[in-house]
């Protein structure tokens, strides 16, 4: 490709004196008349001329009656300036030829007209040797030549204005002149546009008289004094028979050309022909031999073929044809190479008239006017489209369309034979050194063909040919032609070698070494058009992020060359543009994969330090929007969006105590059932198939400082200060705070960790807001950076997140009684956390403050407390909120205050183990509190029956083991048991505390969102260290000495770590050392008949149920009554106090607490002795009644004890079957009980009695006697127990007391002491 330049650009071959070539012209101009449109004088200003100009190029195909009546399509060909050289060229190629000429001014009076006129006929006097007719149209005058005045009548636009010539122009005829010499120079070499053929028609004739061959002298005479004429039209938009005149103008071009092909075809049959030449042929003329048979040969073929040029202009295509024909098969034998390729031409030339009667015209191409105009005049047009358009329509075969024509046109050429002559007329005329322009034109008509035809590898071969033709060009054509050469191979599809061509083009505007000043603004227009063959866009948002699109080095080099044309230019900020997209599209292929650098990194600093250099040296900031210039181009913004890279993008939810949240009215809860459909509804609608948005699931509110945090990278091997960066947002008003950040050098793309970077605003509004970028100060350039650019593996274009109306804040802190306050941040989940240390039983208060720190007012609030664990948090904490309630509203600035109460709360138990004994009720699950609970600390003698395991024998044992314990001022300690202690399930280990967890959430609301329905919500933390102060290890019930009585014995633990004072009635206190276990006897009021007596008189519950009834309401009896009351000597617990002068100081507060009951578990065994008994025993000794306040019975040995009991059924409901017994036995005051007395008493009677059935408020009596045979001490215990089964009641009357089958045992207490002595 650069050796096709070197030749172009190489030394010419001599004596070539045609112009330039005309690289517009196809195939079609061979039949169209050539005529000039001049513009006169300068008061007609340049845009009218255009306009006038396009209004008149449109009409470039007429239908004229010719003499016969037949109807033939006459095109003309409208330029606006045409080389004299060329013009020279007209006996070669009839086309070459000037044939008519309008000239176009404006005046206002007769002298202006007149000034006009003498420019017109200079003009006609340069083309007289080839003009047919010429006319002047002038504006500014009426029809009739009288000045315009713009407050005349103006004539309707349906009143036909004819024009009238003026008497001097009427009297004037053509002066025949011969040729120009080609000293004289051309008007301008410039070519100008040329629309497409219209269709257009007009029938209009303006000869109707017959023309025939007896008057072909007076129809010469008749041309050659044709006068010139002269329209006048009153403005540019009163042209209204303009069409019409050019109608005109064209037939009397046509009459003159077909007398002149009548002519010509009758020196036909002539003898002696005149010779015709080229201009360069001229000079051989001396010395040929004029009469050969070869020279008669060429007359003949020459003359024929510029009869088949007269043809094909007058519109005859198949004798053109013939007449081509015809001269090539004289041409050919007489080796007259130049003239046979003329034939051939003329022939393919015909032929595309036929084959392709729509061939579209080419694209304009600008000389001069571009060379040397200021700014972007005329700027040149890409005809991008006329590549692969056919001008057959395409269901119209071109085989086909050639067959049919064939058959009319007998000497047509096929769509492959017009290509092969085309190459052959290219062949004989690259035999001739000055021929070149023609050799060029044929070329590039071939091309146009070609491209009709879609064969674009062929045309490029012709395409090739003209590279390598060497002709005699200026500097300005040079470009020219590298300009042509550059639309053509655009049209072809070849478009980095359009690119190459036209960025010579524009490098040849500039350079050194020619005649032409720089050009720098035509040089930065074709540099410019020339970037898309380069697969490179202005756009950055065109620009593959993935993989290399072109060729990177030469996209690299246009840049820098775009950048420093605009620097040359003066154009600063599009200097700018340039240098960003630069720096821009070096960090796309740097992160390119397998891309390999195009510039290292210090020339890619240098180009940073460029840009930013350029960039102070802008007088004002550059908008980060589209540029535009002057000629209308709008040059795309540049954002550097991968300086610094963005590797994620995160929009931050606000804390758990500001996030709006959505207030559930109550009469929305269930508000119906959940309804399943598996219709889905709009699922035919049109899915999108790329998401164009993220929405949030959590809200922003009005007026609260929202957060997006960045993670980016500098990307570059330079430092990157980064300023002014902001959020960039849509549809609501948002205030953006700025930012900024520095970013050192990567090294090493590997390691190198993002810098997190936090951009902040404030919602203004509230609404739907779209987050579509951030805007940036970089390089000294503001960037507006859209998410779609920076992150394209996002998938979407912009976050939207909605934006509450504005909420109230609340200002949380909580202060325990020892001053410790633990505020958190407000992105935590908790705005407050208070943490205390209780002993088991202690209770303190804390104090919750609220400060309302916002501008609206709260209206609502609400306080909930979230137990961590349900049941041991809500013993610990409680508070109310009624009177927070009652001061609402709180007005912006009001504090207010709540309590929150803390309880160490337990259960006061030990905690069990895998090997304690029986009883061990184990303490529920993690939902209660954690368990202290033990077995019964004392062996009862009436053990459960229900809920214990082992054999009756253990069970007797056991009841033998019972220690009696006495009511007194003081209680036992509790190594006075060697049994207690040896049966202890737990030592006096070390008891770990427990953690109680719970939350305090407050919800509240107020202004424009809580009319929205929002509101927010915050957590207060409170964490309790629960540790163990009094722990019950064992306990059990025991008789007192009054039935409505008995004892609670419990062995109490001091779990602390110091000496405790324990009061566990109004008057009885002890001191319990540390880790110490006391045993303490506590008198307890039985439980009344009243309460329990629905239980038995319910019949629904089995025996268990019953059980558990009783033992529940015993336990409330007995906490109710018992209350052990600690207090801790030994240490302090610290309070903070502040004085007036500011200081702190700690004052010693002793630790108190109580001990509940409410955890212990009663064992069925102790029930019956914890409640009245519903049948209520009485006994009579000797009829005399036996009372408790008596201390004993005295009688002798041998004499007859009378014993009565009598039972009393005190409840509303039948009890029974009922076992009683009457017991003897001696207690031998060591434990052990005596009970084998059959050799020291006789019982006379029956000691046992079962009761079938006693009715309600009923009695029974039984009787029986006891005879002593021994003196001593003994006891008398009467058991009246509830049978479970009442199967096989008559065995039982010999059964042994066994416990096991009883539901109930109920005894008289105390047992009766008799004491038996001698008579």
């Amino acid at each position: 490709m650069r050796s096709a330049v070197s030749a172009i650009l190489s030394a010419p071959a001599p004596e070539s004196n045609m112009s330039h070539p005309d690289y517009r012209q196809t195939a079609h101009d061979h039949a169209a008349l050539l005529i000039m449109v001049r513009h006169l004088g300068s008061k007609l200003n340049t845009r009218n001329f255009s306009r006038l100009y396009e209004r008149i190029s449109k009409q470039n195909s007429f239908r004229i009656k010719d003499s016969s009546g037949s109807v033939r399509t006459i095109s003309a060909r409208f330029i606006k300036s045409y080389p004299i050289e060329n013009n020279e060229w007209g006996d070669f190629q009839t086309h070459r030829r000037v044939l008519g000429l309008i000239c176009v001014g404006e005046c206002t009076n007769t002298q202006e007209v007149s000034e006009l006129s003498k420019i017109h006929e200079s003009l006609r006097s340069k083309f007289s040797g080839t003009l047919y007719d010429s006319c002047c149209l002038f504006l500014g005058l009426q029809h009739d030549g009288t000045p315009y005045v713009t407050s005349a009548v103006e004539h309707s636009p349906k009143e036909k204005q004819q024009p009238v010539l003026s008497k001097d122009q009427e009297n004037s005829s053509i002066s025949s002149k011969t040729h120009s010499t080609q000293a004289e120079s051309y008007i301008s070499p410039c070519s100008d546009a040329e629309e497409p053929r219209s269709s257009g028609i007009s029938d209009h004739d303006s000869f109707d008289e017959t023309l025939t061959t007896t008057n072909l002298s007076n129809i010469t005479g008749k041309v050659v004094s044709h006068p010139s004429r002269t329209l006048y039209y009153p403005s540019l938009d009163k042209c209204v028979t303009l069409e019409t005149d050019l109608q005109d103008f064209v037939s009397s071009l046509f009459w003159v050309l077909e007398s002149k092909r009548l002519v010509s075809i009758g020196n036909i049959d002539k003898e002696k022909q005149p010779f015709l030449c080229a201009p360069f042929e001229r000079k051989d003329l001396i010395g040929m031999d004029l009469e050969s048979r070869t020279h008669r040969k060429r007359c003949i073929g020459r003359w024929r073929k510029q009869v088949g040029d007269l043809s094909l202009q007058s519109g005859l295509i198949a004798e053109a044809l013939e007449h081509y024909q015809a001269a090539a098969d004289v041409l050919r034998p007489a080796n007259d190479w130049l003239w046979l390729a003329g034939a051939f031409e003329g022939l393919c030339a015909a032929s595309v008239t036929l084959l392709y009667p729509h061939l579209r015209r080419p694209a304009a191409i600008q000389r001069n006017g571009s060379l040397t105009g200021e700014g972007f005049n005329g700027r040149i047009r890409s005809n991008s489209s006329g590549a692969g358009v056919r001008s057959l329509p395409p269901d119209i075969d071109t085989h086909q369309h050639f067959l049919k024509n064939r058959l009319k046109f007998k000497h047509a050429l096929g769509p492959d034979e017009v290509i092969e002559k085309y190459h052959e007329a290219v062949v004989h005329y690259s035999k001739y050194r000055n021929a070149g322009v023609i050799e060029t034109e044929a070329s590039i008509k071939a091309v146009h063909v070609l491209i009709e035809q879609r064969k674009y590898l062929s045309a490029a071969e012709f395409l090739q040919n003209v590279v390598f033709i060497n002709l005699h060009l200026s500097d300005e054509e040079k470009i020219q032609r590298f300009t042509a050469l550059s639309e053509l191979y655009n049209q072809l599809g070849f478009k980095r070698k359009s690119s190459f061509f036209r960025r010579v083009s524009a490098m040849r505007c500039v350079a050194p070494m020619t005649t032409l000043q720089p050009n720098w603004t035509l040089c930065y227009q074709l540099l410019f058009e020339s970037i898309s063959g380069f697969k490179l866009s202005l756009d950055p948002g065109v620009l593959s992020h993935e993989h290399a699109n072109g060729w990177p080095a030469l996209q690299v080099q246009i840049l820098q060359e775009l950048t420093g044309t605009a620097r040359r230019l003066g154009n600063v900020p599009l200097a700018i543009r340039h240098a960003s997209l630069l720096v821009h599209l070096l960090l796309i292929q740097q992160q390119q994969a397998g891309a390999a650098a195009i510039l290292s990194s210090q020339e890619q600093a240098e180009m940073a330090k460029q840009l930013e250099q350029l960039s102070q040296r802008s007088e004002t900031p550059l908008h980060p929007g589209p540029l535009a210039l002057e000629n209308g181009t709008i040059i795309p913004p540049v954002s550097l969006t991968l300086l610094p890279k963005i590797v994620s993008f995160k929009l931050q939810p606000p804390g758990a105590v500001l996030a709006a949240q959505r207030l559930v009215p109550e009469d929305e809860i269930n508000s119906g059932p959940f309804l399943f459909t598996p219709i889905q509804f709009g699922s035919f609608r049109k899915q999108p198939t790329r998401k164009t948005q993220v929405e949030m699931d959590f809200q922003w509110v009005e007026g609260d400082r929202c957060e997006v945090i960045m993670q980016v990278i500098n990307p570059s091997a330079y430092e990157l200060r980064v300023s002014n960066m902001q959020l960039l947002t849509e549809d609501v008003e948002f205030e953006p705070e700025t930012t900024s950040v520095i970013l050192p050098p990567t090294l090493d793309p590997k390691t190198t960790a993002p810098t997190p970077v936090t951009l902040s605003g404030i919602p203004r509004k509230p609404g739907l807001l779209k987050i579509v970028g951030y805007s940036m100060t970089v390089l000294g350039l503001k960037n507006h950076c859209k998410l779609k650019s920076a992150m394209p593996f996002m998938g979407s274009s912009f976050f939207s997140i909605h934006v509450v109306p504005a909420l109230p804040r609340l200002s949380v802190q909580i202060a325990s009684p020892n001053h410790n306050l633990i505020t958190t941040s407000e992105s935590q989940s908790v705005s407050a956390a208070s943490s205390l240390q209780l002993y088991a039983g202690q209770s303190t208060e804390c104090s919750l403050s609220l400060v309302n720190t916002s501008d609206a007012s709260v209206e609502s609030f609400d306080l909930e407390l979230v137990h961590a664990n349900r049941l041991s948090s809500n013993q610990v904490f409680s508070v109310s909120i009624d009177n927070l309630k009652a001061q609402l509203p709180w007005q912006p600035g009001t504090a207010v205050s709540v309590t929150v109460y803390v309880q160490g709360a337990s259960d006061f138990l030990m905690p069990a183990m895998n090997d304690c004994l029986t009883n061990v009720h184990s303490a529920d699950d993690s939902t209660s509190l954690p368990s202290l609970s033990g077995p019964p600390s004392i062996f009862s003698r009436l053990s459960s029956h229900t809920g214990v395991t082992g054999s009756p024998r253990n069970k007797a044992k056991r009841a033998e083991s019972l220690v009696s314990v006495r009511s007194g001022a003081s209680s036992v300690r509790s190594g006075g048991s060697s049994n207690l202690r040896a049966t202890e399930c737990h030592s006096n280990s070390h008891i770990a505390p427990r953690t109680v967890a719970a939350l305090l959430k407050l919800q509240y609301s107020g202004g424009p969102g809580y009319a929205a329905g929002f509101c927010r919500s915050t957590s207060v933390a409170l964490t309790v260290e629960i540790l163990p102060s009094v722990i019950i290890t064992k306990w059990d019930v025991l008789p007192a000495e009054t039935p409505s009585h008995c004892y609670l014995v419990l062995d109490i633990l001091n779990a602390t770590q110091y000496e405790m004072e324990l009061q566990y009635s109004s008057c009885k206190h002890i001191a319990i050392e540390a880790q110490d276990t006391c045993r303490i006897p506590v008198p307890v009021e039985r439980c009344p008949l009243v309460k329990l007596a629905h239980v038995y008189t319910e019949n629904d519950l089995n025996p268990e149920q019953q059980l558990e009834k009783i033992a529940k309401i015993c336990c409330e009896h007995i906490s109710s009554l018992v209350e052990l009351k600690w207090s801790i000597s030994g240490v302090s617990q610290t309070s903070c106090t502040s004085t007036a002068d500011g200081t702190e100081y700690n004052s010693p507060r002793p630790i108190k607490g109580k001990a509940s009951l409410s955890s212990l578990r009663i064992a069925p065994s102790m029930l019956d002795l914890l409640h009245i008994p519903p049948i209520q025993l009485e006994i009579e000794l000797n009829q005399e009644t036996w009372s408790a306040e008596r201390a004993e019975f005295v009688c002798s040995v041998g004499d007859v004890l009378d014993v009565t009991v009598n039972l009393f059924n005190a409840l509303s409901k039948f009890l029974g079957p009922l076992n009683l017994q009457i017991a003897v036995y001696q207690d031998l005051q060591n434990g052990t009980f005596h009970r084998r007395l059959d050799t020291r008493l006789l019982t006379i009677g029956s000691d046992r009695a079962l009761v079938g059935k006693m009715d309600p408020n009923s009695s029974y009596k039984h009787n029986c006697g006891i005879i002593f045979f021994t003196p001593g001490n003994y006891k008398l215990d009467v058991v009246c127990s509830l049978q479970i089964s009442t199967q096989h009641r008559e065995a039982k009357f010999n059964m042994s007391y066994d416990p096991i089958h009883e539901q109930h045992i109920w005894k008289f207490v105390p047992s009766v002491e008799i004491i038996v002595s001698e008579p």
